[in-house]
């Protein structure tokens, strides 16, 4: 099955087990495609997918169109030369291909499919986050050994491969003071957030490309880690004892 039959396929079913087994038939390119669309870390800045009247292309997605996607990503190309290769591509691809360009540049294939259901079928594909949520409250799990902290008005940030991350994958930038104290192959959980401003400013600012030397890290979890939450709360409090900043809290 190639990827144009994977993609109708899964389109067609509404049930998880089927677009699963679907899935695990995925070639390689399909799952190159797969990858390019739904992994977090992977966007495209492109705010406005160029418009192509006539599609004249006979190619189909190949390493050309891959190679664009990752100069996008890294923004080796950006601004007026990333939309020129982007209608370069689409104008190469027939209609069908280029809308599925389209679609990866949208990070959506609309086939109904997320990282769980991917990773399900091809495990570790999709790079996913799996960090703690707030859920409503429920008296009758109450126990006598909770851990409680202060609910902090700040952008949550996962610390992943020493660079900042939001929970959809879009890098924070200008955070060097906090980037050059933190190992790299650390991961931590928590929140970013600019002492002294309210929410909507600070969360505008860190969302920029702007530094923002005076934003505090507040760390409140290991997510990648596999042990109890209470060695993981004594694991990163030592954590941020060792590395000692005003800018780094637990």
């Amino acid at each position: 099955m190639d990827y144009r039959e994977t993609f109708n396929a899964l389109r067609a079913t509404q049930s998880r087990i089927d677009k699963i087994e679907i899935l695990k038939q995925a070639d390689e390119l399909t799952r190159d495609i797969l990858e390019y669309a739904y992994n977090p870390f992977k966007h495209y800045f492109i705010n406005k997918i160029p418009k192509i009247r006539v599609y004249l292309g006979e190619q189909s997605i190949d390493s050309c169109a891959f190679a664009v996607l990752t100069c996008l990503a890294d923004r080796s190309i950006s601004g007026h030369d990333a939309i020129d290769e982007v209608t370069n591509i689409l104008g190469s691809l027939d209609a069908e291909d280029a809308g599925l360009f389209a679609m990866i540049l949208r990070k959506d294939l609309r086939a109904g499919i997320g990282a769980s259901t991917i990773n399900t079928a091809i495990p570790g594909l999709i790079p996913e986050f799996g960090t703690m949520l707030a859920k409503k409250w429920d008296p009758t799990r109450y126990t006598d050994n909770l851990v409680m902290g202060l609910k902090l008005d700040g952008n949550r940030a996962i610390f992943k491969d020493g660079k900042f991350f939001s929970r959809n994958g879009i890098e924070y930038t200008g955070l060097e003071h906090l980037t050059s104290l933190i190992p790299h192959n650390y991961s931590l959980d928590g929140e970013l957030k600019i002492p002294g401003i309210h929410f909507q400013e600070s969360s505008g600012l860190l969302r920029s490309d702007e530094a923002t030397p005076t934003a505090v890290y507040h760390v409140f979890d290991i997510p990648e880690s596999t042990m109890p939450f209470n060695l993981r709360y004594q694991l990163y409090k030592k954590i941020v004892e060792q590395l000692n900043s005003e800018f780094i809290r637990a």
